[in-house]
């Protein structure tokens, strides 16, 4: 088994593009979505989720949060009310240390860069706009544009669209 690359550990192999995901990589994110989220619920009429068993759920995908979260709720209801509440809130979130600096030495060396998330894609435009970071790739998946992770569906829509094959 090839052990883990860190910063500093050149890559294996010459990567044609690197596919980053958004919450937790490039966006410290988790307390602004654990709010976010109770807010939204708190305007369906729930009762809040616990800091604890929210971050349990974190990154499993709208199709699961909707479910866990928002029950009787349609996605295009979901998504505006978390729309309107997370853009308030934008500069409580900020960006991970050295991402722009990863995706600006990646876009040097000619290497792909595309951020594929389970956030839904407008809203993740927006985020990633906030921070400068949506103009340093190439390409964004979101929630809504295929099935979500962990369903492999956004990464290899990304490839597509990036013109890769999997197995590069």
């Amino acid at each position: 088994m090839t052990p883990p690359t860190s910063p500093t550990t050149p890559l294996p192999t010459n990567p044609r593009a690197v596919l980053f995901d958004m919450d937790g990589v490039l966006l410290h994110s988790g307390q602004l979505w654990h709010r976010v989220v109770n807010e939204v619920i708190a305007d369906f009429g729930g009762s809040p989720v616990a800091y604890e068993a929210f971050m349990a759920t974190f990154g499993q995908g709208v199709a699961a949060d909707m479910a866990q979260f928002y029950p009787g709720r349609s996605r295009p209801e979901v998504e505006a009310a978390m729309i309107r509440h997370f853009l308030t809130q934008l500069d409580a979130m900020q960006p991970m240390d050295g991402a722009a600096r990863v995706l600006d030495a990646l876009a040097e060396q000619g290497i792909g860069r595309a951020v594929v998330t389970n956030t839904p894609t407008e809203l993740a435009a927006r985020m990633l706009t906030h921070f400068g970071l949506l103009e340093r790739v190439q390409l964004l998946v979101g929630g809504g544009d295929a099935a979500e992770k962990p369903a492999p569906d956004l990464v290899h829509l990304a490839l597509a669209r990036l013109g890769l094959d999997p197995a590069e």
